[in-house]
């Protein structure tokens, strides 16, 4: 198959998932929990790789942890549950750390700790923090702000890929973090830029959001803070020799390809919109 065929057609599937998500709460929480074990899972196969097989149960009981925690915030905004609940998260925490003391590789088992935990706060963590960014705070579904900030992320990452490659490849042209990832370009930050806050004009003349210190601030996070994600997980790829985090979106790579951006920007735009009483 075409290789750009491939790749719109993955891309529409996953829009699609993204359109279903956005029915009702339910859905939004059942999709991005998928989305999150399948990322988690392409951690462990990136950073385990063989050795994954010796720590399955573990492995496991991290991603089921990641379950509980979006389970447990949907709870806590959709039905105005106490908060505290989400201490519950530390038991499957702490049976794991009891599961690599008596793991049959037990000298290795060790250093093996923070690689189990790390995708819970570089994944699970950022995308139940998307729960906040759903409902209001009466506990009403109100997607705008997912949308909004879903939208300004793929418009970043287009202008960035098409100034970039228009501009940001010839010779003298200044790398933004070569040793990290050396085809990203100053140029291409400038193109994201230009092509959100563009979008950041259609969206004040709809009327989709009047306020345009909100759209401001939430491009800006975008942008900066979307580049900084993809580099980050260019490091970790980098890190283990892998090219893509896996290939469950044929043409694009791993779904952690996909939303490695949308991991640094939504918890940050949760916070602003929290701070400024938005949400």
């Amino acid at each position: 198959m075409n290789k750009i065929v491939k790749r719109t057609l993955t891309g529409l599937v996953y829009l699609l998932l993204l359109a279903v998500s956005l029915l009702n709460g339910v859905c939004f929480a059942v999709i991005m929990g998928c989305f999150m074990v399948v990322m988690i899972d392409e951690f462990y196969r990136m950073a385990l790789g063989e050795e994954k097989k010796h720590y399955v149960k573990e492995c496991l009981l991290s991603e089921f942890t990641g379950i509980l925690l979006v389970l447990l915030m949907f709870l806590v905004k959709r039905y105005d549950s106490d908060i505290s609940i989400l201490l519950l998260v530390l038991i499957p925490l702490i049976i794991n750390q009891i599961l690599l003391l008596f793991n049959p590789r037990e000298r290795e088992a060790g250093s093996k700790s923070g690689i189990l935990t790390f995708p819970l706060t570089y994944i699970a963590l950022p995308i139940a923090s998307s729960i906040l960014l759903v409902f209001d705070r009466l506990g009403n579904f109100n997607v705008l702000y997912f949308v909004i900030t879903m939208i300004l992320i793929c418009i970043s990452d287009v202008g960035a890929y098409l100034v970039g490659m228009a501009f940001g490849q010839r010779e003298k042209s200044k790398k933004l973090y070569p040793a990290v990832s050396p085809k990203k370009s100053w140029a291409g930050v400038f193109g994201a830029l230009f092509f959100v806050f563009l979008t950041d004009v259609v969206f004040y003349v709809t009327h989709l959001e009047d306020n345009i210190l909100t759209l401001t601030v939430i491009s800006l996070i975008v942008v900066i803070l979307g580049i900084l994600g993809d580099l980050f997980e260019s490091l970790i790829k980098r890190q283990y020799g892998k090219k893509d985090s896996g290939s469950i979106l044929p043409g694009h790579g791993g779904m952690l390809d996909r939303l490695d951006g949308a991991l640094f920007v939504i918890p940050a735009v949760v916070v602003y919109l929290k701070i400024m009483l938005i949400i």
